[in-house]
């Protein structure tokens, strides 16, 4: 159902101190083991389609921008087009899987390419797995970002859950090119660690994200879920039809 206005303060107010909470545990976690989903309340451990086990290389490739820094936007499309998408998205969190392999490239193909949006991708790690991934992905080459951020969702369901995620983390990477050396001295870079984590909080307090996958439509309208390619047009449609106001929608 979709519901127009913000919410109220205190649901807000409650949402900025879990994710606070999550945010200090991150922070303060570096070795503790994967296991079940824990992509928040709002997101449930609803079981994903079984991934196809291929090397990075062989996902869809896809165009990217290059940021100066690890902490850059990362981004797809023409800064200039009218409408600007960005994702909220946990790489462990089966939702955000089921739109990146369902989704995802439909609305790349006629949204994106067309010139008609202007993608950014936002880390919102919510355990330590997507949060050491999501570290991995930033320490990639510019150009390869999208191509091993495709790979790890299409084959979540074989490095998230798993205890010795580390390991299999370990293997993709050096299939995308990556070393053991960089590979560790991105794990170890806090600072790329706590600048995810306070982005991450700051953008949650803004915007009141409160579950993943969610998508804020020009500044103003937020939608959550693992939303198919119809729903998610409609909602960029009904966004430049109200620019006006602010709405959270389910």
């Amino acid at each position: 159902m979709d519901t127009k206005g913000k919410k109220p303060l205190l649901i807000a107010l409650a949402g900025v101190v879990v994710l606070a909470g999550i945010a200090a545990f991150l922070v303060n976690t570096g070795d503790n083991k994967a296991g079940a989903p824990q992509e928040q309340a709002a997101v449930s451990a609803e079981a994903t389609t079984a991934a196809a086990d291929e090397a990075p290389a062989a996902a869809k490739p896809a165009s990217a921008s290059r940021p100066a820094e690890p902490l850059g936007e990362r981004t797809l499309g023409n800064p200039s087009a009218s409408v600007r998408v960005e994702e909220f998205s946990s790489l462990t969190c089966p939702h955000c899987a089921h739109f990146h392999k369902e989704t995802f490239a439909t609305f790349k193909e006629k949204l994106i390419d067309t010139g008609k949006v202007f993608f950014v991708f936002t880390d919102f790690p919510l355990n330590a797995p997507a949060l050491d991934a999501s570290m991995i992905a930033r320490c990639m080459p510019p150009e390869r970002y999208f191509t091993f951020i495709a790979f790890l969702y299409e084959n979540q369901d074989k490095w998230a859950y798993d205890s010795d995620y580390k390991t299999r983390l370990r293997q993709d990477a050096k299939l995308a090119g990556m070393t053991d050396e960089r590979f560790d001295s991105c794990l170890a870079d806090t600072s790329l660690k706590e600048g995810l984590v306070a982005r991450m909080q700051e953008k949650a307090g803004r915007h009141e994200i409160a579950s993943t996958p969610s998508f804020l439509i020009n500044g103003k309208t937020v939608v959550s879920g693992a939303l198919s390619f119809e729903s998610i047009e409609k909602a960029i449609n009904d966004a430049a039809a109200t620019p006006e106001a602010e709405t959270t929608q389910e």
